[in-house]
């Protein structure tokens, strides 16, 4: 399970990466962004499942916490919910709050999904020490 994790930690940090940039490319330079939307709406799915699995790994941990697996649950809940709420926030100010609070939650995403990792490498080490 420790690579499943490791693996999940690292897929979660590249796809995050792309799907930003896919964000500020499909809303500032694609005039017709198609299919980039589509692409970037699977890589988001992808990266929701990443971070509840790595909640819930580090939540079966000896040093687990069942507050952030709930963390992990509700953010990775929001932030395709607000991200769908976009396409219908008509043009303005609305928008650009919509878009914020989606950055934001991408950006909670990302740090939920490193202390999760982190705190399963602690659970494991925990657990090979008391072994």
């Amino acid at each position: 399970m420790q690579s499943a994790v490791r693996g999940s930690a690292m897929a979660l940090r590249l796809l995050w990466i792309i799907n930003i940039a896919l964000g500020i490319y499909i809303s500032y330079i694609a005039t017709n962004p198609g299919g980039w939307v589509l692409g970037h709406m699977i890589n988001g799915l992808v990266i929701v499942l990443l971070l509840w699995w790595l909640g819930i790994a580090q939540g079966l941990t000896k040093t687990g916490s069942v507050g952030l697996a709930v963390a992990t649950f509700l953010v990775g809940l929001a932030l395709p919910i607000v991200g769908m709420l976009q396409p219908s926030v008509p043009d303005g100010a609305g928008l650009y709050v919509t878009q914020a609070i989606h950055v934001l939650l991408a950006i909670g995403a990302i740090a939920l999904g490193e202390i999760s990792a982190a705190r399963y490498r602690k659970g494991v080490a925990a657990a090979s020490v008391a072994a």
